[in-house]
This record gives structure tokens, C-alpha cells and sequence, in this order.
């Protein structure tokens, strides 16, 4: 699901809602209602930046760290259901 769809969109929309008056996501975040776990860390030794990411990824994506901005991959994906 992409930024371009309304739904996702709405998604992220509510959740800055959220820090907005806030409230915050503990870490390792877990959804009540799906139980999917958000947590991610960053791999790399001198950095290991710990957050939730709330975007689903395929599997074999790549996204820079907010810290340390060096490439982290997600080999299995991110919030994809297991097979």
C-alpha cells in the first residue's frame, strides 16, 4: 500500500494526529486489534536506532535509517504476512 492510496494515507494522517496531543507508541509497538509488531531496528553496530515503523514493506525493500541514514534492508518485508 502506497502514500497515494487514500487509505494509508489516512493512516499516517491519524498516527501524527496522535503525536500531535502526545500520545506515543511504545517500542516494540504491537497492534491490539491485528497483532502485527512495528518494531524495527537498525543493523548496523554504531548505530542501532530502535523505532516503530508503521508502513508495510515488500520483501527485499530498502529504507535509509533516520539516524545514521546508511541503507537498511528488509529481506522478509515488514508487516507482510507469513506464509
Amino acid at each position: 500500500m502506497g502514500l497515494k492510496e487514500e487509505k494509508a494515507f489516512d493512516y499516517l494522517r491519524d498516527i501524527l494526529e496522535m503525536y500531535k496531543i502526545g500520545w506515543t507508541f511504545p517500542y516494540p509497538y504491537t497492534n491490539p486489534d491485528t497483532k502485527q509488531e512495528f518494531g524495527v531496528f537498525c543493523p548496523f553496530d554504531n548505530c542501532k536506532l530502535e523505532f516503530n515503523l508503521h508502513v508495510a514493506l515488500p520483501p527485499g525493500s530498502e529504507i535509509r535509517c533516520p539516524q545514521c541514514l546508511r541503507e537498511m534492508e528488509f529481506s522478509a518485508g515488514h508487516l507482510i504476512p507469513s506464509p
